[in-house]
């Protein structure tokens, strides 16, 4: 690198139409000297409305240099409210590395916006060298909106390993489904043969059919695989002993026969007749007008199928209409 070509790009960022370009040349340089300078054009105030390109591009460069002597100026500058702009210093902020950025990034994961949520948690995912980085806002995130910041935190926490196993193991008594089942699965991700029970208990006792998929889901992945204690047993519901008796195929006729008087509902009722020879206007029956209008409507459905031809289905319905 050469030292005159340093001093002439840092001398070119005072020249506005020259700004965003040297900016860019100068995190290829890598160079910590235009920390300073990257750092001031990044937390500046303007009332440019396109500073934001310039700040994007800021933010890019000093995570390519990626010098700890950057961290103060890109905490500082997550106060900026252009979304774009706040993604570039998450990512530069993910890319150092450094656990005094967690507080921030911890913030950034409640951000209204998609993006800056989704890059928080994986820049969350680069600290993993810290051994105290609180692993629950992550948690929390797996209850988000968005499926796409779901996901991000389910990769963030998967990255992070077997540090996140307690709140993982807490999370699967989440109230929220949502959460017990992103739970479950990054546990099967990291098949941790202490959570092999409690994801047992998941898949037997959850109410959530689903959180019981995601719990055998994840149960499979481990070594050996997982095989139900009985297959006529099914999870969530009680087991009901005795031999298994079907109920007849007229069952309903044979209620609606021998129904009391007390529930005349259940009683059979006439059929309105759908005979499209039949030219007898005198129809036995005492049809309420809810049938005749269900008759109608099976009118149009077979006409529709080519069951009977327009004709007929003319003086049906002429015939029946006439009897509302």
């Amino acid at each position: 690198m050469s030292e005159d070509r340093l001093e002439a790009l840092l001398v070119a960022l005072d020249e506005p139409e020259q700004r965003e370009s040297t900016i860019r040349e100068l995190g290829k340089l890598k160079s910590p000297r235009a920390i300073p300078k990257l750092g001031g054009i990044l937390t500046e105030t303007t009332g440019d409305p396109l500073a934001y390109r310039v700040k994007q591009a800021a933010a890019e460069a000093l995570g390519d240099i990626n010098d700890p002597a950057a961290l103060p100026y890109l905490i500082d500058a997550l106060q900026e409210n252009v979304p774009s702009v706040k993604v570039n210093i998450i990512a530069a902020l993910g890319r150092l590395g450094d656990p005094r950025s967690a507080q921030a990034l911890f913030a950034a994961l409640e951000d209204d916006n998609t993006s800056v949520r989704i890059i928080a948690a994986e820049a969350l995912a680069s600290l993993t060298q810290a051994t105290d980085i609180d692993v629950v806002p992550l948690v929390h995130l797996l209850a988000d909106t968005e499926d796409s910041v779901r996901k991000a935190a389910q990769a963030a926490l998967i990255q992070i390993g077997v540090r996140a196993v307690d709140e993982l193991l807490t999370a699967l008594e989440h109230d929220n489904s949502t959460v017990r089942g992103a739970a479950a699965d990054i546990l099967g991700a990291l098949q941790v043969e202490d959570t092999r029970q409690p994801l047992t208990e998941r898949y037997y006792h959850d109410k959530s059919k689903w959180v019981r998929s995601r719990a055998r889901a994840a149960l499979e992945q481990f070594p050996g695989g997982f095989t139900p204690k009985s297959p006529e047993t099914s999870p969530g519901l009680p087991r009901r002993d005795g031999p298994k008796i079907a109920p007849p195929k007229n069952a309903i006729d044979v209620i609606r026969t021998n129904a009391p008087p007390a529930w005349p509902s259940l009683r059979p009722k006439p059929t309105p007749s759908f005979d499209d020879n039949d030219d007898n206007d005198n129809d036995d029956g005492d049809f309420t007008p809810a049938q005749i209008r269900a008759m109608l409507d099976q009118l149009d459905a077979r006409l529709a199928e080519g069951e009977i031809s327009e004709a007929t289905y003319k003086k049906l319905y002429a015939r029946w209409q006439a009897r509302l």
